[in-house]
């Protein structure tokens, strides 16, 4: 079950709320919704642990990789949209990951990625519950 990670705003949280409360499954659900969702959950365990914790446990429920950055970009948060894309092609590929490059762009950025959400979710209104 997801719960709220990031401090959230009050359209995020009562979007984000009304998404969970009617059932999100990230491979059935709209991609505006899947955008709430995955930049809540993806942003509050990046600021808890960076992308050693996002990538080191399966998200649950399952989520697609791509659909990560595609929700960042989506906002506008193209650096963090690049550096997630990064990091899951790094970890597919095998090679030894050290993240902290990468959580350089991402990690502790959750009051920008929020106010960047409450923005698109104001604009994408009529297509989220």
């Amino acid at each position: 079950m997801l719960t709220l990670s990031l401090h959230m705003n009050d359209t995020v949280s009562t979007t984000f709320d009304r998404i969970l409360a009617t059932g999100f499954d990230p491979k059935r659900a709209s991609f505006e919704e899947r955008v709430v969702v995955l930049i809540v959950a993806a942003q509050g365990i990046l600021d808890n642990g960076g992308f050693a914790y996002l990538l080191g446990k399966p998200f649950d429920p399952p989520a697609n990789d791509e659909d990560f950055a595609r929700a960042y970009a989506a906002i506008g948060a193209h650096d963090c949209a690049v550096a997630i894309a990064a990091a899951f092609a790094r970890r597919t590929s095998g090679e030894a990951c050290d993240w902290s490059d990468l959580d350089d762009v991402v990690v502790g950025r959750a009051e920008e990625v929020d106010a960047l959400l409450a923005r698109w979710i104001e604009r994408n209104k009529e297509l989220l519950p």
